[in-house]
Protein backbone atom coordinates (compact mmCIF):
# COMPACT_ATOMS: atom_id res chain seq x y z
CA UNK A 1 0.00 0.00 0.00
CA UNK A 2 2.95 2.46 0.90
CA UNK A 3 4.17 1.98 -2.64
CA UNK A 4 1.04 2.94 -4.29
CA UNK A 5 1.03 6.27 -2.29
CA UNK A 6 4.86 6.70 -3.24
CA UNK A 7 4.09 6.45 -7.34
CA UNK A 8 1.20 8.73 -6.80
CA UNK A 9 3.33 11.30 -5.02
CA UNK A 10 5.21 11.12 -8.12
CA UNK A 11 2.67 11.42 -10.07
CA UNK A 12 1.11 13.96 -7.76
CA UNK A 13 4.87 16.06 -8.72
CA UNK A 14 4.87 15.26 -12.34
CA UNK A 15 1.05 16.62 -12.91
CA UNK A 16 2.52 19.74 -10.42
CA UNK A 17 5.25 20.52 -12.56
CA UNK A 18 3.61 20.18 -15.76
CA UNK A 19 1.31 22.78 -14.27
CA UNK A 20 3.87 25.08 -13.03
CA UNK A 21 5.67 25.16 -16.44
CA UNK A 22 2.24 25.34 -18.83
CA UNK A 23 1.60 28.34 -16.42
CA UNK A 24 4.85 29.81 -16.51
CA UNK A 25 5.74 28.74 -20.32
CA UNK A 26 4.61 31.65 -22.95
CA UNK A 27 3.22 30.28 -25.70
CA UNK A 28 1.80 31.17 -29.02
CA UNK A 29 -1.36 29.34 -28.45
CA UNK A 30 -3.39 29.91 -25.39
CA UNK A 31 -3.89 26.80 -22.84
CA UNK A 32 -6.70 26.47 -20.51
CA UNK A 33 -6.75 27.92 -17.19
CA UNK A 34 -9.18 25.47 -16.35
CA UNK A 35 -6.28 22.75 -17.29
CA UNK A 36 -3.04 24.16 -15.63
CA UNK A 37 -5.07 24.80 -12.54
CA UNK A 38 -6.95 21.54 -12.29
CA UNK A 39 -3.32 19.95 -13.05
CA UNK A 40 -1.72 21.96 -10.63
CA UNK A 41 -4.27 21.29 -7.77
CA UNK A 42 -4.68 17.73 -8.48
CA UNK A 43 -1.05 17.30 -8.22
CA UNK A 44 -0.91 19.04 -4.91
CA UNK A 45 -3.35 16.48 -3.81
CA UNK A 46 -1.79 13.28 -5.01
CA UNK A 47 1.60 14.63 -2.96
CA UNK A 48 -0.45 14.71 -0.03
CA UNK A 49 -1.17 11.79 1.39
CA UNK A 50 2.15 9.95 0.90
CA UNK A 51 4.21 12.46 4.02
CA UNK A 52 1.30 11.59 5.96
CA UNK A 53 1.95 7.94 5.58
CA UNK A 54 5.51 7.92 6.51
CA UNK A 55 4.85 10.17 9.51
CA UNK A 56 2.20 7.91 10.60
CA UNK A 57 4.89 4.70 9.81
CA UNK A 58 7.62 6.40 11.55
CA UNK A 59 5.05 6.85 14.51
CA UNK A 60 4.05 3.67 14.92
CA UNK A 61 7.86 2.49 14.95
CA UNK A 62 8.96 4.78 17.66
CA UNK A 63 5.69 2.99 19.69
CA UNK A 64 7.43 -1.03 19.25
CA UNK A 65 9.60 -1.45 22.08
CA UNK A 66 12.84 -2.56 21.03
CA UNK A 67 14.50 -5.89 22.83
CA UNK A 68 17.41 -4.11 24.49
CA UNK A 69 15.45 -1.60 26.08
CA UNK A 70 13.26 -3.76 28.38
CA UNK A 71 13.78 -3.11 32.10
CA UNK A 72 13.93 -5.88 34.46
Amino acid sequence: MLRFFFYLHWLGLLALAGGVIAYLMPTSTPVSMVAIASAIGLGLLMISPYPVIKVLQWMMQQDKPKPDDEHP
